[in-house]
């Protein structure tokens, strides 16, 4: 609703495809497509290194003998005798 006095026309919000940036990751100088095209390589590195640790950890899992995942037997403690 306009204030008063003043006509829809004139302020800068008054259409539906107004908006304003408050904040923006994208730096300045930088073009909005380089900016796409470096946070997606970015990103697909990041999950080519993810998985890379994912498959090292699952390859020492598997490569890791059972016996020394299976936990040993619990033992009765020694009792010292009193002399």
């Amino acid at each position: 609703m306009p204030s008063p006095g003043t006509s829809g026309a004139r302020r800068p919000a008054a259409f539906a495809g107004a908006f304003a940036y408050e904040h923006t990751d994208i730096p300045p100088g930088v073009t909005l497509r380089a900016y796409r095209r470096d946070r997606s390589r970015r990103r697909r590195r990041e999950i080519v290194e993810r998985r890379a640790r994912r498959r090292q950890a699952a390859i020492r899992r598997v490569a890791t003998p059972i016996r020394v995942l299976a936990h040993p037997r619990p033992t009765r403690p020694v009792q010292e005798t009193r002399r």
